[in-house]
């Protein structure tokens, strides 16, 4: 469901430019970063990160929308994965739930940060909660941000070294603060 997600670790798309994968992503380039849309909605990654979903998909079993890189910092490279799969009627806090659960079987060591708390993505209700987790040896931190919408779950799952969150986390909140329906 999404824990695979949470442990993507892609290098980055050399290509220049814009590109338009296989995976029905569009990616347009932009001054301060590419436009990406994935499965009715789109997002501006912040300058330096590449939309990845292509290689993601063949290394990855899971259904996947959309990956994102960013550069390298530390070590390690950040990314966001984003799901989306019917919501079969279920509530949200329940789709996270679920979500919390299976991070916590499949990572041993996952420690949630608290409850979630609520979040509007550009104009929809969302959750979002943090937890940390050992990664390829590394300790690590995520952010998930999950919302309804359209008979449609999606998650957006932010992964980066425990080290860089905060150095990292203006990149999520550009992703966030620039997404939009449709």
């Amino acid at each position: 469901m999404l824990v695979a997600s949470v442990a993507v670790s892609c290098a980055a798309d050399d290509r220049p430019g814009a590109t338009a994968d296989q995976s029905g992503t569009t990616v347009t380039a932009t001054g301060s970063g590419q436009t990406v849309r994935g499965t009715g909605y789109s997002f501006r990654l912040p300058t330096g990160w590449r939309d990845v979903t292509t290689e993601a998909k063949q290394n990855i079993t899971q259904k996947l929308d959309l990956v994102a890189t960013g550069p390298p910092v530390g070590g390690a490279t950040p990314n966001v994965v984003v799901t989306v799969d019917p919501s079969r009627g279920l509530a949200l806090a329940d789709h996270l739930a679920a979500a919390r659960k299976e991070q916590a079987e499949v990572f041993q060591d996952a420690r949630h940060l608290g409850r979630p708390r609520p979040l509007s993505l550009a104009g929809t209700p969302a959750l979002v909660h943090e937890y940390t987790y050992t990664l390829n040896g590394r300790p690590a931190r995520g952010r998930q941000v999950a919302c309804l919408r359209e008979g449609r779950v999606l998650f957006l799952t932010f992964t980066v070294d425990q080290q860089t969150f905060a150095t990292n986390l203006a990149a999520l909140q550009q992703m966030l603060s620039s997404w939009s329906w449709g």
